[in-house]
């Protein structure tokens, strides 16, 4: 169900993308995708709707935190848009996405990665090189600590719920730190 729900959220999303902003340019429309199909926006979206509240958990994993971890709420919300696609079909689904796309007051871009990624091209005509330090915590709920290197030096660390997470969390201290 997440894996249907992902490719119709992106197909919605894309879509709307493209209506709204017939001239942009096609990164981008990829940055604004990236932003609003993000883990952290989608599991905003889940917990504007307690969607937390409904899921089914194991005793050991059966705390609060849990229920609000990011990528659990992505996962469950995708898996909704999913099951809404399969009972109502493409229409249904899509408003259901565009309840809460039309509710989000302000798309800000913080794909620090592509940002990061840019300058260090720009500048040192090298991409920066993204090294997992420690992974940590029990396995449902693993943290990954990650450095960003550009010309072998150290730009940055962060950590995150997943290796993407950490890696975003990196090339935002990277770019605080070069600014």
């Amino acid at each position: 169900m997440e894996f249907l729900g992902d490719s119709i959220l992106s197909a919605v999303i894309v879509e709307t993308l493209y209506l709204i902003y017939p001239s942009e340019s096609e990164g981008k429309l990829s940055q604004l995708k990236a932003q609003i199909v993000s883990a952290s926006n989608l599991s905003i979206w889940a917990k504007e709707i307690n969607l937390g509240d409904y899921i089914f958990l194991g005793k050991s994993e059966d705390v609060s935190e849990a229920r609000n971890r990011e990528s659990l709420l992505c996962d469950v919300f995708e898996a909704v848009v999913g099951a809404v696609y399969l009972d109502g079909g493409f229409e249904h689904a899509k408003k259901f996405i565009l309840k809460f796309l039309d509710a989000q007051k302000e798309i800000i871009i913080t794909d620090y990665k592509s940002r990061l990624q840019e300058l260090a091209q720009s500048v040192y005509k090298e991409l920066p090189e993204y090294k997992i330090i420690k992974e940590f915590g029990p396995d449902h709920n693993k943290k990954f600590e990650v450095a960003v290197y550009v010309k072998r030096r150290l730009f940055g660390k962060g950590t995150g719920s997943s290796k993407k997470e950490a890696q975003q969390s990196a090339a935002e201290q990277a770019m605080k730190n070069i600014k």
